[in-house]
């Protein structure tokens, strides 16, 4: 496991000097998640996409957070919004690629739930 706290300080410095570029704050959110801190992870995913409402990453991994929150169908709304935000070829095919696995786990939820009479 990687040394994420003293990553975690290295990237408040980027972010100081770097007000406008999102990055930062997504990677910090990559390691308060690899953490299990969904509430910080989520909180600077949020201060990425007020610095770029178009930053598809941000979008991707909020929906992680929420995936891992168990919130699948706002993951799923997150994953819709990182693919119409994307820039890239690729961050469209990680947006399409995470929409479909959130479905086929929501999908996979529901019969389970069934079987289990719930």
């Amino acid at each position: 496991m990687g040394d994420f706290s003293g990553a975690l300080e290295h990237l408040k410095n980027s972010a100081d000097r770097s007000k406008d570029c999102p990055l930062p704050y997504v990677n910090a959110a990559r390691a308060f998640l690899s953490l299990g801190d969904l509430n910080s992870a989520r909180f600077h995913l949020q201060k990425a996409l007020q610095i770029d409402g178009r930053c598809s990453t941000a979008y991707l991994d909020l929906g992680q957070v929420e995936m891992k929150a168990g919130k699948v169908e706002k993951a799923m709304d997150l994953y819709r919004e990182g693919a119409k935000c994307a820039r890239y070829l690729s961050e469209v095919h990680d947006a399409l690629a995470c929409s479909s696995i959130a479905e086929i786990h929501l999908e996979e939820k529901v019969r389970f739930g069934r079987i289990l009479g719930r």
